[in-house]
């Protein structure tokens, strides 16, 4: 075992500056950290929700003593914890992200080789990618989830382990996958290319009497040659190359940063304005509660022996849902204005609406507020735009991992030559509309009549067969090809020629065809 490495304490610059961020956007998505604790550290209180809000100290720059605002108050007022109680987290991230995945995802990627067969390795591998069962599809789903989420997610293929199985088993490697949280460094070269980076992986439990802790970790080093597995506490402890021939480390971005490369952007946007929806909703729960249980002023008279003691004691300080407050002052309830409620549904509802936009997710009130048609067809169209570059990172990320398992399977000089001879591709849908099945076929009837030959109109046949089939596997897809491929086309001058030739059958009862009319000119 080697001697301590220093440096596994060390953090890249970029992981220090959004951990806080990556943080609370997987608060904000699970519903959890902040959101669960008893301490409700996502509730941002008023400053006189505090009760030692001001403090007695000396002005620094006269030596004045008065009383000034408490830079950290500690103790929470009765309305800060009721408060704190009656918070509720309404998670749009999640439905955000199930929306986005929905959509994305509703045509699988085609995975297509030069046989039908295929490599049988490498679709044995697309089955099962990480040891667990988990097919490649899924896989890159969850993994675009976790990008979508953070920003980016990292994904490292690997050789099996030598201890797994048989030898069938040992030869198809594995997937993992890390998010933003678990790469702590990373080295660039001059180009600003990824060569090595470091990764946090939990420390397996030995047994059921072992704790778990958020200190057992350790850490994994991997560059262009090996990976070296450390403890927590810098100790080496295993250490193998893997012998592909370059980093095996993939980033899958959801958007990618021009001026910060290695770091992408989240899907959802900015967490924080999940945690104002959360705070804003805790608010109007409050007022909504002090309308509800008002208080009761009730009149004590003038008369000689009255006093709030006696009153107290003949009506009690609550009366059902009401305080009972006692003065001079007239019979009334007591309770707040109802405008400031309005005034919070009006900014959380533009707050929801402003987060559904910034994910370029579709808000359900926008279809049915009197918007212009146009601005309708430009936010769809946005939204289309939006997928289709989602897909191409997906595209550009599963391609890089393809090439990662022919250097597993075939070794770093014989990959490119497999992957040539199995011309091995992938390919993600590129348009995401969806289509209005009535005018497809109606278009495609039309433009087949349009006289524009055989093989355009098989291929509008084509197309139009697989928008009414868009999940069909690439077999079926094949044979439908195949099979609309070796149809003759009939066009309109034959079906113009058949009827002449049926109606002289029909009137002369046999003799001659009479001659094919000519086509229309092109003009």
């Amino acid at each position: 075992m080697a001697e301590s490495d220093g440096s596994m304490v060390i953090h890249h610059p970029l992981y220090d500056h959004w951990l806080q961020t990556w943080t609370a956007a997987l608060d904000v998505y699970e519903g959890s950290g902040g959101f669960l604790s008893p301490e409700r550290p996502y509730i941002m209180p008023h400053p006189r929700e505090w009760l030692d809000h001001s403090i007695k100290s000396a002005d620094p720059s006269t030596g004045a003593v008065g009383v000034r605002p408490n830079p950290n108050p500690s103790n929470p007022s009765p309305k800060l914890i009721a408060r704190r109680k009656i918070a509720r987290y309404e998670n749009l991230a999640s439905t955000i992200m199930d929306t986005v995945i929905g959509a994305l995802f509703e045509k699988a990627p085609a995975r297509t080789f030069k046989t039908s067969e295929g490599n049988p390795t490498v679709m044995d591998w697309y089955e099962d990618v990480d040891g667990k069962g988990t097919t490649i599809d899924a896989f890159m789903r969850d993994s675009w989830l976790v990008a979508g989420v953070f920003s980016h997610a990292v994904l490292f293929l690997d050789k099996a382990p030598t201890a797994a199985g048989t030898k069938a088993d040992q030869a198809l490697p594995r997937l993992y996958r890390y998010t933003p949280l678990d790469v702590i460094d990373w080295l660039e070269d001059e180009d600003q290319k990824v060569i090595a980076v470091k990764l946090l992986e939990p420390a397996p439990r030995e047994s059921f009497a072992q704790r778990m802790t958020p200190d057992d970790l350790r850490v994994r080093v991997v560059d262009e040659e090996q990976w070296t597995l450390y403890d927590k506490d810098g100790k080496q402890l295993d250490q193998a190359a893997h012998g592909m021939g370059r980093l095996p480390i993939v980033f899958l971005y959801a958007k990618r940063r021009v001026l910060t490369p290695v770091i992408g952007k989240s899907v959802m946007g900015d967490p924080t304005l999940y945690i104002d929806l959360y705070n804003l909703i805790s608010e109007v729960r409050e007022l909504l509660r002090n309308q509800t249980f008002g208080i009761l002023n009730v009149p004590i008279g003038v008369h000689e022996g009255a006093s709030v003691e006696r009153e107290q004691n003949l009506l009690g300080a609550q009366s059902g849902t009401s305080n009972v407050l006692f003065s001079t002052q007239a019979a009334q309830y007591l309770s707040p204005e109802g405008t400031n409620v309005a005034v919070y549904h009006e900014h959380m509802d533009r707050l929801a609406r402003m987060i559904y936009r910034l994910a370029s997710a579709p808000y359900e009130s926008d279809s049915k507020d009197a918007e212009a048609v146009g601005s309708l067809k430009l936010k769809r169209q946005d939204l289309q735009n939006t997928l289709s570059s989602y897909a191409n990172e997906l595209q550009q990320a599963d391609e890089e991992v393809l090439e990662l398992v022919y250097r597993a399977i075939d070794g770093p000089d014989r990959w490119e030559k497999s992957m040539e001879r199995d011309e091995a591709a992938i390919s993600y849908p590129d348009s995401f509309e969806d289509p209005d099945f009535e005018i497809v076929a109606k278009v495609a009837k039309e433009m087949i009549g349009m006289e524009l030959g055989d093989t355009a109109a098989k291929e509008i046949k084509k197309r139009t067969a697989f928008a009414y089939l868009p999940n069909i596997s690439p077999e079926m897809k094949a044979d439908i090809t195949k099979e609309i491929d070796a149809l003759a086309v009939e066009t309109e001058a034959d079906k113009r020629q058949a009827l002449l030739e049926a109606t002289a059958m029909r009137v002369g009862g046999g003799g001659p065809k009479p001659p094919r009319m000519p086509k229309p000119d092109a003009a």
